[in-house]
């Protein structure tokens, strides 16, 4: 099996204790996801749920965040015209 230079590096930090326990945690997962690679052994996934109905699901927002702000401003435009408009006096 051949080494990268940043995976001998990281072999000799870990060797002379110059590694983090992140570090360390990180190396190991990779050190094992390659002997999972060279082995063949490949994780089960879970089975996708079946039979969900649509009552079930969450709900889904019906605009984007952008269109609800833009739908908000010109609600409030519309409420700050009304209130201009409400408050001048009629002309006779």
């Amino acid at each position: 099996m051949s080494y990268t230079n940043d995976t001998l590096q990281e072999i000799s930090e870990m060797i002379g204790g110059k590694i983090s326990n992140q570090d360390e945690d990180e190396v190991e997962d990779e050190l094992e996801a390659m002997e999972r690679e060279v082995s063949g052994v490949v994780p089960s996934m879970p089975n996708a749920p079946t039979g969900v109905t649509a009552s079930e699901l969450p709900d889904v927002p019906e605009e984007t965040p952008e269109q609800r702000a833009r739908r908000r401003r010109e609600e409030r435009a519309g409420r700050a015209q009304a209130k201009v408009q409400a408050s001048e006096p009629i002309a006779a």
